[in-house]
């Protein structure tokens, strides 16, 4: 492996096709970010097959990206959508898991990941006049809430 026969009628020349090893070295790489700052931790809720398209949940989860735990309780509360009750649910899930699971204090909390994905769909036809007959598409979604503790200068 690494290497090619060259040649016709019993000619057995070896040509090492990985010569140029030097040209790709691993540091100096520049797309990879070795300097970032240690782990962060983070908790997540994944909420599975939720009844509604994924663009109804996006409108919400645009409205609590990057707010802190209480302010997006508030809002989810008050927002007038139907997709706001399964959200309000994962982010208090959320919330629920980096208290026990990671001992955060609840009050430090924001919304640093929230994002959405089609989970299935389903097809069902619906019969129209004239013996014709209508695609419908259910759609369910898949959402990820991720929340993290403030440091203390960003509180």
């Amino acid at each position: 492996e690494g290497s090619a026969i060259v040649g016709g009628s019993g000619d057995t020349d070896v040509i090492d096709q990985y010569d140029d090893d030097d040209d790709y070295e691993d540091d100096d790489d520049e797309y990879w970010d070795d300097d970032d700052d240690e782990d962060v931790l983070e908790a997540s809720c994944t909420a599975k097959y939720l009844e509604g398209a994924p663009w109804k949940f996006e409108r919400v989860l645009w409205q609590i990206r990057g707010r802190s735990y209480r302010d997006a309780l508030m809002i989810l509360e008050f927002v007038p959508w139907k997709a706001a009750g399964p959200v309000l649910t994962a982010v208090q899930s959320a919330a629920a898991n980096a208290q026990n699971c990671f001992n955060m204090d609840k009050s430090r909390l924001y919304i640093s990941e929230a994002w959405t994905r089609i989970a299935f769909m389903r097809k069902r036809m619906v019969y129209k006049s004239k013996g014709q007959a209508q695609l419908i598409r259910n759609r369910s979604s898949n959402i990820t809430i991720k929340v993290r503790e403030r440091d203390d200068d960003e509180v």
